[in-house]
């Protein structure tokens, strides 16, 4: 292991020659990889997902990873959620089924309040909010936004239409 250039040296082909020669072909794959282990110590033999060899969207893949699909949670959503972190702009809070999402502080005070958001939303704070976007767009970077004035939690006009047009149906 201290100096795996010595590995190069070895006749491999003539000691793969003599295991099959005494029947014992089955021990050259664990002779290739104690190879592999000694040329690599520690080193990780797996392959990564890399956006090369990405065989699905990140929208799939974001769906798989949360154990939902496109009906279960979607845009326009009403989910409850509890504040994780608060900060001048913006809230952190965990969903039901584990999934963190952001809450802009547009997206809970009025225009014109003189509120703070550290007033309002605190620590531990369970609160409902209407799924406004989801974003998978990025390699392993997935967001959730969530509303939580009052008219956009009241009205689901604006949602059926979403709904129906995913649907390809009329809102009526």
């Amino acid at each position: 292991m201290a100096n795996p250039g010595k590995l190069k040296s070895l006749d491999l082909n003539a000691y793969h020659t003599e295991l099959i020669r005494n029947n014992q072909q089955h021990l050259l794959k664990l002779i290739d990889k104690i190879i592999k282990e000694l040329s690599n110590p520690f080193g990780d033999p797996r392959d990564f997902r890399s956006h090369q060899r990405q065989n699905m969207s990140n929208e799939r893949l974001f769906y798989l990873l949360i154990e939902e699909s496109k009906r279960t949670f979607k845009r326009g959503l009403i989910v409850t959620a509890t504040v994780t972190k608060v900060f001048d702009s913006k809230a952190i809070a965990r969903l039901d089924n584990g999934l963190s999402a952001i809450v802009q502080s547009t997206a809970v005070l009025d225009e014109g309040s003189n509120d703070r958001l550290k007033d309002i939303l605190d620590f531990g704070r369970i609160i409902q909010g209407r799924i406004e976007r989801i974003i998978f767009d990025e390699e392993n970077k997935f967001e959730v936004q969530l509303t939580c004035k009052k008219n956009a939690l009241s009205s689901h006009e604006h949602y059926k239409q979403d709904l129906a047009k995913s649907l390809g149906i009329e809102a009526d």
